[in-house]
């Protein structure tokens, strides 16, 4: 069992950190601006937690390795192994609020480039930190985030930390509050590295929490006739494999489904693999999650009608790998598929997708038009049922010499 770093060291650590904190006073907050924004509470429900390995997140110096800054309760994020941390609330911010301020404490052991933590409003970060000796803090330290933009909004406030497998990062943080007055300007602890900076969007795992962690099983369902539902949405969906605004996925219909290996519902050799599905009249979309370990090599949807008599008569399915490619492939032979483009006469491709690796898991974000004009692929419609009444629909889970797969009745929601 995973534990974190500094609960594992105990007392030597414990004496070792508590030498480098910072005493100070705890910051002013601006009333009814931040709720519970020193913590002082508990986890009372104003800010919603969410760690991957299961960790409380607002906990007490008694958890803690050293003292907060401020009172007894402070937010530890980060702190073990393919960790990923995030509490988030909704703020209103006043008209005339300039910045977000808060205290960090940054303790690592790695090196810079692996672990990150942040600040990030409305799916967006606005500050970013590399989780490495050469950030660490050596105890408290105050920060400031710029919110003109931001003021007279009800906005979503998220703090956040995801770690690697190895080499312990912890990002502490404590008495966040709303000020008015000029914006502090002070130098970085470390410059972020490309591909995570400012203005950029938070990798997957962070939502506005309405839809991601609220899914359903499909234990104890019959294998081929498991009901997924593919609610309509009005929300745009930035296709970049990540959750690109907190409100992007929070329609959709979420399940974790057994994947069971080959075509056999029988076979008791079986990969679980969650998926979010959604439709916005022209596209369905799905967002898909799978352990990095072990490495697969991509997904795929596939459906086949009207009915089976030997061969299918119909077939048209999509595939998206783990290295970013996507096909729209058709004719399903008993033994391989044929790409759209390849076909007589050639068809053309309706399949976009994005990848993306994060903590652990292979994140597909994919689409697919539900009436393209193509010969080669489905047509379909709002308001349609596919698979369950003689036609198949079904999911697949890839690997380089076999595969897991599926079976269910897709419903496409309407407005």
């Amino acid at each position: 069992m995973k534990v974190r770093y500094f609960r594992a060291c105990a007392a030597c650590c414990l004496l070792l950190l508590a030498a480098l904190i910072m005493l100070g006073a705890a910051a002013d907050a601006s009333p009814g601006a931040v709720s519970n924004g020193g913590f002082e509470k508990g986890p009372d429900g104003s800010w919603e937690e969410y760690s991957l390995q299961g960790w409380p997140i607002i906990v007490t110096n008694e958890t803690l390795p050293a003292t907060a800054h401020g009172g007894t309760w402070a937010a530890w994020l980060g702190g073990d192994a393919d960790e990923q941390s995030v509490i988030s609330q909704r703020v209103t911010i006043p008209a005339g609020a300039s910045a977000l301020q808060y205290w960090n404490w940054i303790q690592s052991e790695d090196g810079c480039g692996f672990d990150v933590a942040g600040v990030v409003i409305d799916g967006v970060i606005e500050q970013v930190f590399y989780l490495c000796t050469e950030s660490n803090t050596e105890g408290w330290v105050l920060n400031e985030v710029d919110l003109s933009v931001s003021a007279g909004k009800t906005v979503l406030l998220s703090f956040f930390a995801e770690t690697d497998s190895t080499l312990n990062s912890n990002f502490f943080v404590d008495d966040v509050s709303i000020k008015e007055g000029p914006v502090a300007t002070p130098e970085p602890t470390t410059q972020p590295g490309p591909e995570l900076k400012k203005g950029a969007y938070l990798p997957v795992l962070l939502n506005d929490f309405s839809g991601l962690d609220e899914c359903r099983s499909d234990q104890g369902v019959p294998r081929d006739y498991f009901p997924i539902n593919s609610p309509f949405t009005t929300q745009p969906v930035v296709l970049d494999g990540r959750i690109s605004s907190p409100a992007e996925w929070s329609n959709a219909f979420c399940v974790d489904l057994r994947m069971h290996e080959g075509i056999d519902a029988g076979s008791t050799n079986v990969k679980m693999m969650r998926w979010w599905i959604q439709n916005d009249g022209q596209y369905i979309y799905y967002l898909a999650r799978m352990p990095q370990t072990p490495p697969a090599t991509g997904v795929a949807v596939d459906y086949f009608w009207p009915e089976y008599s030997g061969t299918w008569p119909h077939s048209d399915g999509l595939h998206a790998s783990t290295s970013g490619q996507s096909s729209d492939w058709a004719n399903w032979d008993e033994s391989q598929w044929y790409d759209d483009t390849e076909l007589s006469p050639p068809g053309s491709d309706n399949v976009d997708a994005a990848v993306v690796t994060s903590g652990g898991y292979v994140w597909f974000e994919i689409r697919k038009e539900l009436d393209s004009g193509d010969q080669w692929d489905w047509s379909v419609a709002p308001g349609d049922t596919v698979g369950g009444n003689g036609d198949s629909f079904l999911f697949a889970y890839l690997f380089e010499y076999e595969y897991y797969t599926r079976s269910a009745e897709l419903n496409l929601g309407e407005p």
